[in-house]
């Protein structure tokens, strides 16, 4: 066999690969989408991984607050309370109190541009955040 049809029947083999991966990769996504059709966030189809995202606040022990994304938020303050390795650099110096804030059923790229918008907030604002949702 020449060595031009070793090349192309590699990438080939690679190419039809890629293409049952991605079948396989739709046929979760359809199943999950039928089968939690009602579960869905603010009525939006699941993203490809089939997680949704959330941001939130976390009040610390000094009263200071921090703001990140996550897909477990549960998990998260947990890393952050028990695991100075996972948790974030911030909690380092005073813990996490209790979560103050949440926003759920986003894709990744909206949670993080959600974050960034969080975090350009004053203060103040962020306390009305706050509050506005426990109302």
């Amino acid at each position: 066999m020449p060595p031009e049809n070793i090349i192309c029947s590699k990438t080939v083999n690679m190419l039809s690969l890629c293409i049952q991966e991605r079948e396989q990769l739709t046929l979760k996504t359809e199943a999950m989408r039928s089968k939690n059709n009602s579960a869905y966030p603010n009525g939006q189809p699941a993203t490809p991984t089939g997680r949704w995202w959330a941001v939130y606040i976390i009040e610390s022990v000094s009263g200071k607050l921090y703001t990140g994304i996550t897909t477990d938020i549960a998990r998260r303050f947990e890393e952050h309370a028990s695991d100075p390795k996972k948790g974030a650099r911030f909690f380092r110096t005073s813990g996490p109190k209790k979560i103050v804030h949440t926003e759920t059923g986003l894709t990744r790229s909206e949670a993080g541009k959600r974050e960034a918008e969080i975090k350009r907030m004053t203060r103040r604002d962020k306390l009305k955040l706050v509050s506005a949702q426990v109302r």
